[in-house]
């Protein structure tokens, strides 16, 4: 998952996380320390293909090309 960041990260930083789940029960116990992976700059992905409708009983299938 790509999630922008407000910190100005650059190439080859390290990040550590901590991650928690949530759902109907609650909030989980965070996670260990992630090890310090390093940043990798991604570019925005290309725009999706035109999505297409199909009526089939009902229900409506939509699909398209995924962007690269």
């Amino acid at each position: 998952m790509l999630i922008s960041s407000p910190f100005n990260l650059t190439q080859g930083s390290a990040v550590y996380v901590v991650v928690y789940s949530t759902n109907s029960y609650g909030i989980s116990n965070p996670s260990n320390i992630g090890s310090g992976a390093n940043i990798t700059i991604m570019s925005a992905p290309s725009v999706p293909g035109t999505a297409v409708t199909i009526n089939s009983g009902v229900n409506i299938v939509i699909t398209w090309t995924a962007p690269t």
